[in-house]
């Protein structure tokens, strides 16, 4: 995939994001997208099973190539040398060299480093600041260059190499969860459970909208969710927000991701469409409602 069709796709996202309030800083706006793309990249780099990362392209014009290990690495390895370059301070050797320095070899420990990667990427971007965006940065990586230019090469660079290791799972006859149909996307990012929320009757009481702690009086069952397995073996944990649309019987009729990690949001919207709660009703009529619930994900001793 060519990286502006990649960015245009971003930014169609963007547009459309469900609750997303729009930037107002500098570091909101590319925050926005590196946010994304964080989530493709590792819902990517989850779907790929242990047993593949060893993979490497070998036909084709394809010579000692990086196997996907090596190319998950070789970007949590750019990122916190991008990082460490807006800090001013010395980043990883060997980056561009298979997959750097950094020692994991489990997928469990490749996508921690991933993670971590992405947090500390993250954490520099959310420094940014119309005073000091044009502030001078040296480095081999990203520099010579303003820390706006070095983190918008760090965006680039994870969508250049989100392309090629969706080549290798498509090789391997795995889909990208991201380019997964929203209701069928396993540990991917889910988005919406399909099409654009129902609209309210045009006849009869408008549809409630309410906050989560004004229908917990209503909610007579709640599932829990099922931990997803890569999410508990890489030891992630957190809170899922969905917006949801209650039928006039009680049942979910409407789920929409709203935040939280990827690799929790399909588990959470599977749980959330089985609640059920006691209909309300407006002037002795019965009403559907628009709510925002969240959901948690906590491992023994978090």
């Amino acid at each position: 995939m060519k990286l502006w069709t990649r960015m245009f796709g971003v930014l169609l996202l963007c547009a459309g994001a469900a609750a997303q309030e729009v930037p107002r800083d500098v570091a909101g706006s590319l925050g926005l997208i590196l946010g994304l793309e964080a989530r493709d990249f590792i819902s990517a780099a989850s779907a790929m099973p242990e047993e593949k990362y060893g993979f490497r392209p070998e036909q084709g014009a394809f010579t000692a190539v990086r196997t996907f290990a090596e190319q998950v690495k070789h970007v949590a390895c750019a990122n916190f040398g991008f990082a460490a370059e807006v800090r001013k301070q010395p980043p990883p050797p060997d980056c561009d060299k298979g997959g750097g320095p950094d020692p994991s070899k489990s997928k469990a420990e490749i996508l921690k480093y991933l993670r971590d990667s992405f947090a500390a990427l993250q954490q520099v971007v959310s420094e940014t600041t119309a005073a000091n965006m044009l502030d001078p940065c040296s480095g081999r990586y990203g520099c010579p260059n303003t820390r706006l230019g070095v983190e918008s090469v760090a965006v680039w660079h994870i969508g250049d190499h989100y392309g090629q290791i969706v080549e290798y799972l498509r090789m391997n006859n795995i889909v990208p969860p991201a380019s997964q149909s929203p209701p069928s996307r396993g540990d991917g990012p889910a988005r919406d459970t399909g099409g654009p929320p129902p609209s309210a009757a045009a006849s009869g009481p408008p549809r409630l909208k309410l906050t989560q702690s004004s229908t917990v009086g209503h909610l007579i069952r709640q599932a829990p969710p099922e931990y997803p397995r890569e999410a508990r073996n890489a030891g992630i944990q957190g809170t899922v927000v969905l917006n949801v649309v209650i039928s006039k019987s009680g049942d979910i009729q409407y789920v929409e991701f709203v935040s939280g990690d990827s690799l929790l949001a399909q588990a959470a919207i599977a749980a959330v469409k089985r609640w059920k709660y006691r209909p309300w009703s407006l002037n002795g009529e019965p009403v559907e409602v628009e709510s925002t619930v969240k959901v948690n994900f906590r491992l023994a001793g978090g």
